[in-house]
């Protein structure tokens, strides 16, 4: 089964909503290996893109973690066996800049 989204954006920084978080759960019956693969990267040019951070979590553990500078990308890429009510959270936010502008992440 494949799950696409194709462009997610930070929040506003310093807002309680400042981070975008994409959530997936494993449905009933659905125990199994599932490949994410996951790429954050600039949609604007660098004179105005901000850093952002970017993580995923598994179960509420972080797995990856990574501040993005405004012209670099990220990529995550692995096979997780996962188990029924598992979650795996995608999430992207403003940088240490608090200036988000530009950070996009697709996964």
């Amino acid at each position: 089964m494949a799950c696409r989204i194709r462009l997610v954006h930070a929040g506003v920084a310093l807002q309680w909503d400042a981070y975008c978080t994409v959530r997936f759960t494993v449905p009933a019956g659905g125990d199994g290996s599932y490949d994410l693969a996951v790429l954050a990267s600039p949609t604007t040019s660098a004179s105005v893109a901000g850093s952002n951070d970017f993580h995923i979590e598994l179960n509420s553990y972080e797995i990856f973690g990574v501040y993005r500078s405004p012209t670099n990308s990220a990529a995550f890429t692995n096979t997780l066996s996962l188990a029924a009510g598992s979650t795996v959270d995608f999430m992207i936010g403003p940088g240490p800049a608090n200036y988000s502008s530009g950070a996009n992440m697709l996964p």
